[in-house]
């Protein structure tokens, strides 16, 4: 059954439009990643009085795109992933969602739901804990992620997983499309 997927997976990736649209998401998602990481500490520059206006767009540019977010080689690592598995899920869901037209919505609702969840708690603790921290906090569990091995990053690998479970799922239903 495995190899049905990946051979169904060489048949859309030996398409030279999916190869296209695929590396076109991962510039877009690695372009968002800096965008959302960098930003605020980018449009800072723009208040320093000493720059000149060239000055100010160069180093905006510059660190907007600083890869010192990656302060490791398990956030490297770990966005790398989440930005080609992202890529290959939307191509997915694109496929999928052209071939049929007569998916339920509850289950495209839920995917969709599994994605978004993911999405937000991929890349750092303060956004993986995001998501539960009103109701780890009810209960006093909030700061508990500071006590994981790798500080909290195991929230973005539950989201990769997340999307990679739900990219296997679609994959599973790209075999027949038209059967619930």
């Amino acid at each position: 059954y495995n190899l049905i997927m990946i051979q169904t997976l060489k048949k859309i990736f030996a398409q030279k439009f999916y190869r296209k649209i695929f590396f076109i998401l991962n510039v877009l998602f690695l372009l968002l990643y800096f965008l959302f990481t960098n930003l605020l500490v980018s449009l800072q520059i723009f208040r320093a009085p000493f720059f000149t206006e060239s000055e100010k767009v160069n180093f905006f540019f510059t660190s907007l795109f600083d890869i010192s977010s990656l302060r490791s080689l398990d956030m490297a690592f770990l966005v790398i992933l989440f930005i080609l598995s992202l890529s290959l899920l939307f191509i997915l869901f694109y496929i999928l969602f052209n071939e049929s037209k007569k998916i339920s919505k509850k289950k495209s609702v839920l995917g969709m739901t599994g994605v978004f969840l993911s999405i937000l708690g991929f890349s750092c603790i303060s956004c993986g804990i995001g998501l539960l921290a009103s109701l780890l906090s009810l209960f006093g569990l909030s700061s508990l992620a500071l006590y994981f091995p790798l500080h909290g990053l195991e929230f973005g690998f539950l989201g990769i997983i997340t999307i990679n479970v739900t990219s296997y799922l679609v994959l599973k239903r790209l075999k027949n499309p038209f059967v619930c």
